[in-house]
């Protein structure tokens, strides 16, 4: 059978009332995201004295067959850049 190949784009738009681990200054926020099926990771750009609050707007894409839509899952993780 033929492989037919997507592109899944998931949109990182905001983060609200984010637990702040900086004792001094503002979190330097990114977020990683990761599909269950394959290796693919893909990050955002870091929000520079971003705080507790913060908008990324980025769109970030990844290549996926689309076969195994039905049982792809997208893992989310909100990293502080200094930690």
């Amino acid at each position: 059978p033929r492989m037919n190949n997507s592109t899944l784009k998931v949109m990182v738009l905001e983060g609200r009332n984010m637990k702040d681990h900086d004792i001094i200054g503002k979190q330097d926020p990114y977020v990683i995201a990761r599909i269950s099926h394959g290796s693919q990771v893909q990050r955002t750009r870091t929000i520079r004295g971003g705080g507790k609050n913060c908008a990324w707007n980025q769109c970030l894409s990844f290549a996926v067959n689309s076969a195994s839509l039905n049982n792809l899952r997208v893992h989310i993780s909100v990293y502080d850049e200094d930690i």
